[in-house]
């Protein structure tokens, strides 16, 4: 068994306990908060062209497209990650993939858009990114993925 560091498992008993104490979750589907950015907005304009961003975004990302920009804005983002295991075309064995949403809530806990994406997607990004498919939903500890409603554009079907 590999012995983590003190200074990493420091690290990691300080977020356990952060993201215990924020009791914000993800119901049922895996997914862990990462980032809570106040006066925040989602960056439409990277959204909007996400197929012609030049990778790696952000600089030095190791994936294509390794995170969903935020923008300076009046509202909350929470960003959540979701990794498990799924097949591949590059792999004959199951392969760790990473969800990350971001979910932009208004002052009043609405809810106003969601997206998802696969990080280690390859092909156009636009094929995965999912966007907030039922609005009026609040936002709530323990909110069911399912209920976002996340679909593809039809532009990108």
């Amino acid at each position: 068994m590999k012995k983590i560091s003190l200074p990493a498992s420091f690290i990691i008993l300080i977020s356990a306990v952060f993201l215990s104490c924020c009791g914000i979750t993800i119901s049922d589907s895996g997914y862990t908060l990462i980032a809570v950015i106040r006066n925040a907005d989602l960056d439409y304009t990277m959204l909007n062209n996400i197929d012609n961003i030049t990778p790696p975004f952000p600089d030095g990302s190791k994936y294509q497209i390794g995170d969903i920009g935020t923008v300076k804005g009046t509202y909350t983002v929470y960003k959540f990650m979701r990794e498990y295991k799924g097949r591949s075309k590059f792999s004959a064995s199951p392969v760790t993939f990473h969800d990350l949403l971001a979910v932009k809530v208004d002052t009043a806990g609405v809810i106003v858009d969601a997206c998802k994406y696969t990080l280690e997607w390859t092909d156009s990004p636009s094929l995965a990114l999912y966007r907030l498919g039922r609005k009026g939903v609040r936002f709530k500890t323990n909110i069911d993925v399912n209920e976002l409603q996340l679909t593809i554009p039809a532009a990108h079907n």
